[in-house]
């Protein structure tokens, strides 16, 4: 007789590639925010995400590959916030209030700015990751202009990235 947990547990020494894949690249985004570039290594990641070593490079040919797939995670992340958002400043009377309530939120969560500079130390550090590390400012940018005008949005920008900056330090 087959009991329901027979059914409902898959069969022991059964692996979930795909989870194992995405605890990996969120271990990686994790110590890219927590310990900046050089505390990236294949050890601290699979000790982070609870795998083998050796998984770190059964999925990722690289720690390269693995550090640019974990600051795309971290930008996709950034723009679903940023998607999250974007209702809020429709009602320009009232978005300049809500915004500067979302970015005192936003500056006090080490999380999201850690992420954030993350990116920033990317984009500085390799030409080839300019634009993902540029995405927040783009599309904050985007979406005030909008409402505010190019100059106005891309002054508010500038200012937040410094704020960002200093919330880091």
């Amino acid at each position: 007789m087959v009991s329901e947990q027979d059914v409902t547990t898959p069969p022991k020494g059964r692996r979930d590639p795909q989870a194992r894949k995405s605890a990996i690249i969120s271990a990686a985004a994790d110590l890219l925010m927590e310990n900046g570039p050089a505390g990236l290594t294949h050890r601290a990641i699979a000790k982070r995400a609870g795998v083998s070593l050796g998984s770190t490079t059964q999925y990722f040919s690289s720690l390269d590959e693995l550090r640019e797939t974990a600051l795309n995670h971290i930008a996709q992340e950034i723009d679903a916030e940023l998607d999250e958002i974007a209702p809020l400043f429709v009602d320009v009377d009232s978005a300049s209030t809500r915004a500067a309530s979302i970015m005192v939120e936003f500056l006090n969560d080490p999380r999201q700015v850690q992420r954030e500079i993350a990116l920033i130390n990317a984009g500085t550090t390799n030409p080839s990751m300019r634009d993902l590390a540029g995405l927040w400012f783009d599309r904050l940018v985007e979406l005030l202009a909008e409402h505010i005008g190019q100059e106005r949005a891309t002054a508010i920008a500038v200012y937040l990235d410094g704020l960002t900056i200093h919330a880091a330090l």
